[in-house]
């Protein structure tokens, strides 16, 4: 509508997700992330940590809330042009024993990997494109049944009933904290419902079929 496009021909078409990924039996775990995992409560990031990654910004108030939580560490999933980069930044923030970056990761391998994680984590700028962008980690990670903390960024004011939103460093860690501890556990089970019941790509195939004025019945 910011483009002048009227409203009545705009038409959307939901981010959905793939459940049955996440119904299928899980994918044994890689050596180093099982140990990595099996020894302290670990956050999960997932992202493209290619040029439009904001995973820099954050890195540093992650860094500090690991510095207050000595068990606690970072999973980080995704590859790009910047993933060296970031194990460096990692590294010079003195966190190398305390991230993990698992680079590309297949998608049938995302769902025991999360199951191995305490919490997901989320942050984008709050600026730019990123304010019409649909959130897939937020959505795979309450398929996995994984508790979120996110900025408020892009969509996930959608999702405020079910995740934790926090704008800061303060805030994420309480938020952090709480889903560690198992606070979240009802919350989190009432989105994984959700994401099931309105978000399964079985569910929304039809409606866009529709939209696109093709035949469902064939």
């Amino acid at each position: 509508s910011e483009a002048g496009v009227k409203p009545e021909r705009l038409r959307r078409i939901p981010q959905g997700v793939d459940l049955d990924v996440f119904a299928a039996p899980a994918a044994p775990l890689p050596p180093e992330i099982a140990a990595f995992t099996a020894r302290r409560p670990t956050i999960a990031y997932m992202a493209s940590l290619g040029i439009t990654s904001d995973f820099g910004d954050v890195l540093p108030a992650l860094g500090r809330i690991l510095a207050r939580h000595a068990d606690w560490g970072l999973l980080v999933l995704g590859h790009g042009l910047r993933l060296d980069r970031f194990r460096q930044q990692a590294a010079a923030l003195g966190l190398a024993e305390r991230v993990l970056f698992a680079g590309y990761v297949d998608h049938a391998a995302v769902p025991a990997m999360l199951g191995a994680c305490r919490s997901g984590f989320h942050y984008l700028r709050p600026e730019g494109a990123n304010r019409y962008r649909a959130v897939m980690k937020i959505r795979e990670y309450l398929a996995a049944g994984l508790p979120v903390v996110a900025n408020p960024s892009a969509d996930a004011a959608d999702f405020s009933a079910f995740i934790a939103l926090a704008e800061d460093e303060t805030g994420w860690e309480r938020a952090l904290a709480a889903a560690i501890s198992g606070e979240a556990a009802a919350r989190t089970a009432a989105g994984r419902q959700c994401i099931a019941d309105t978000l399964a790509w079985s569910r929304l195939a039809p409606d866009i079929l529709d939209i696109l004025g093709l035949d469902t019945e064939s």
